[in-house]
């Protein structure tokens, strides 16, 4: 049904590669028969994990985001390892960044954050029956953690001062109630 929407792609040239993601080139050739480029920066998938303690307060770590200049609030969230599954790329991305595992992890849906440009895929989880279990962090995270009610969580969003997309998602997926 969507076939005739598809664009083919004729040849691919790699531009970048990193340790985070690649950017290639594609030719391709657009339904109407007409060629194009795009530019499609190829990134490995990642979690993002919202924390839920015993007493309802949702943690939120803030760190320094080098790419928009600022430190601002966001769930824990990481890449996925090789030869890690989402789970264990969940649980490890807890206890380095709050030093928490869950008890109970709940796989939500999972979302592409920009697929305009990026192949990058979200998948998120909500993380409940917090035991205390820290891992070190990374040599490059300089992360604080912070308990904080539904409610502040929300004003915080109505204010902007948590402008994180996959924390949007997750926290708005969570308060649907449609997770459990």
């Amino acid at each position: 049904m969507t076939e005739h929407m598809k664009e083919r792609t004729l040849e691919r040239e790699t531009i970048y590669t990193g340790r985070v993601l690649n950017l290639v080139r594609d030719r391709v050739e657009l339904p109407n028969g007409k060629l194009a480029w795009r530019e499609v920066a190829q990134h490995r998938p990642a979690v993002a994990i919202l924390p839920v303690a015993d007493d309802g307060r949702l943690i939120l770590i803030r760190q320094y985001r080098h790419p928009v200049g600022e430190v601002i609030w966001e769930v824990p969230a990481g890449l996925v390892e090789d030869g890690e599954d989402l789970e264990q790329a969940a649980q490890r991305e807890l206890r380095e960044e709050i030093g928490y595992r869950a008890l109970e992890l709940l796989r939500g849906p999972s979302f592409l954050p920009s697929p305009g440009f990026c192949d990058e895929v979200i998948h998120l989880f909500l993380a409940m029956g917090l035991v205390r279990d820290p891992l070190e962090m990374d040599d490059d995270e300089f992360i604080g953690a912070k308990f904080m009610s539904k409610a502040e969580v929300l004003e915080m969003i109505r204010d902007r001062q948590v402008t994180d997309g996959k924390t949007l998602v997750a926290v708005l997926w969570f308060l649907g109630g449609n997770w459990g």
